[in-house]
């Protein structure tokens, strides 16, 4: 989709720029940003038609969940079940933005050339790479997974099943999405074009894998890589003193003096257990490491239990609207604008916010722009999501 400017008003009064940024310019923008993202349309998203300062927290409702339903006894009636309206706090803390500068002459070179629309255009591209990445990160507090997170061979049916049964023994049902790494999702094409096998003729003629074993599966360049501390190739790492449950920290002794956990690492311990480690840490000479785990240790351990950190891995994460949030809102205009000029708009369909700062700088006979979105996002239920390893 092309941003299209009117060359004509680049020479006319500020209110001619400013209505056509409004009428044009920002709208079109918006559906280009719609187009380009992939997270914000599969988890779930909070918007607001508020200002809101950098750092503040926002209190929204969180998505209600009810499980498997009831089975109505003719004898009892039936029982209504709770709803849980507790709010989820989101703090605001990531103000995104790409600002570009244009001398006089350069300002009316790009009008006359049309490469102003073409820097809108990337500037957007670039607002939805960042959201995108900002969401997809949220996978550094999921601790569960399924199968081999470390092996490099191609996925395939199996390996989409055993991230499902991670979901289905921990009653997570409905809605589930998997984002696939580019890589899986070639694998994944080539396992299931066999028409013979899948009867899937949309699949060898579009490249869209589509839904397959109760995922709605998508993929995404910029599904990560998780590089993991250099703790992962320690051996003889045990749990040590104590580790009751609901302790923010996991206790372990054996590890090599300067060996790191970093955020995102999944640490298993022996008999099943797996946990995110929530900050990164480095162990000292005493071998002895506190490692801070998302939620906390939700079971005791004893003393001298092997554990072991999983390596460097490709994220394919599998999960439902109801794990992850994201909540956008207008950033806060000062009361003095100093000549800049502001225009802002939320989409009509998703609800997100942009807005377009413009000014001139007349030391350096520039103008300035800057295309800009404010949001948070939290990791609302970690536990309704997978990392999905191969075999």
């Amino acid at each position: 989709m092309t941003i299209a400017i009117k060359k004509e008003l680049f020479v006319c009064g500020e209110n001619d720029l400013t209505a056509q940024i409004n009428e044009l310019v920002l709208p079109l923008a918006l559906s280009r940003l719609r187009g380009q993202l992939t997270m914000p349309g599969l988890i779930t998203i909070n918007t607001k038609d508020e200002s809101k300062k950098f750092g503040e927290e926002v209190t929204v409702p969180a998505p209600v969940v009810f499980g498997e339903a009831d089975e109505f006894d003719p004898v009892e009636g039936s029982k209504p079940s709770p709803i849980n309206a507790e709010g989820v706090k989101v703090k605001l803390d990531s103000h995104i933005y790409k600002e570009w500068t244009m001398s006089d002459r350069e300002f009316m070179a790009h009008a006359a050339t049309n490469t102003l629309p073409s820097a809108m255009e990337g500037a957007v591209d670039s607002i939805a790479l960042s959201i995108n990445k900002k969401i997809f990160n949220l996978y550094k507090d999921v601790a569960n997974f399924s199968g081999n997170l470390e092996s490099v061979g191609s996925r395939d049916k199996q390996d989409l099943i055993a991230a499902r049964k991670v979901l289905q023994d921990n009653k997570v049902l409905g809605n589930r999405r998997l984002v696939l790494t580019s890589d899986t999702e070639a694998d994944l094409l080539l396992e299931m074009s066999k028409v013979n096998e899948t009867g899937d003729q949309t699949l060898v003629n579009e490249g869209f894998i589509g839904r397959k074993f109760g995922f709605d599966i998508y993929s995404d360049v910029q599904a990560p890589t998780h590089f993991a501390g250099t703790a992962s190739e320690v051996q003889g790492i045990f749990t040590s003193g104590i580790n009751l449950a609901g302790s923010p920290v996991l206790r372990v002794s054996g590890v090599d003096e300067g060996a790191t956990f970093l955020r995102g690492d999944i640490v298993k311990v022996a008999g099943g257990a797996s946990l995110s480690v929530a900050a990164d840490v480095v162990a000292d000479a005493t071998g002895n490491v506190e490692i801070p785990v998302i939620g906390g240790l939700r079971v005791p351990f004893g003393e001298g239990v092997a554990v072991e950190v999983v390596g460097t891995h490709s994220v394919d994460l599998g999960f439902t609207p109801a794990a992850f949030m994201a909540a956008f809102r207008t950033l806060e205009t000062p009361a003095s604008t100093g000549g800049t000029t502001i225009s802002t708009m939320s989409d009509p369909i998703t609800g997100i916010p942009l807005r377009l700062l413009t000014w001139y700088e007349s030391s350096t006979r520039s103008t300035h722009w800057s295309l800009e979105t404010f949001l948070g996002v939290k990791t609302i239920d970690p536990v309704r999501a997978v990392r999905m390893g191969g075999h």
